[in-house]
């Protein structure tokens, strides 16, 4: 038996997909068509192992959008932090913050991470001192 590929249905439930071997495929196309269609992802197999998926158009676009969608929002995210390396003085702090003794920077970090106006202080003073 071919080990199965789950797959979510048309309601969104993980099951195990429909599976047709590669010369069922080939001669009852219609049939893995339809069920593609209705039932969703159709495995299939080439000497019992899965090989292909055969998916509707609308899961295909859903999945291909997606990844658009994820690569766009990562590639602002990019755009974003360069544009802020390449702000004047960036360099010089960016050096600030690498010829820091490792010694103070968890003073450093600590003090960052709490919002008092006195910890804002601590860590305006560490940041002159740098």
């Amino acid at each position: 038996m071919a080990s199965a590929i789950r797959a979510r249905n048309k309601r969104g439930e993980m099951i195990d997909a429909p599976q047709f071997t590669a010369s069922e495929a080939k001669h009852k196309f219609g049939q893995l068509l339809d069920a593609a269609l209705r039932e969703g992802p159709v495995a299939i197999t080439r000497q019992r192992r899965p090989t292909a998926v055969l998916i509707s158009i609308e899961d295909y676009r859903a999945l291909t959008q997606a990844d658009d969608r994820a690569l766009a929002a990562l590639s602002a995210e990019f755009d974003r932090r360069y544009d802020t390396m390449q702000a004047p003085n960036a360099a010089a702090a960016m050096q600030r913050g690498f010829d820091t003794p490792v010694s103070r920077l968890g003073a450093f970090a600590a003090a960052s991470l709490k919002k008092s106006p006195a910890a804002r202080k601590t860590s305006a003073r560490l940041r002159k001192r740098g």
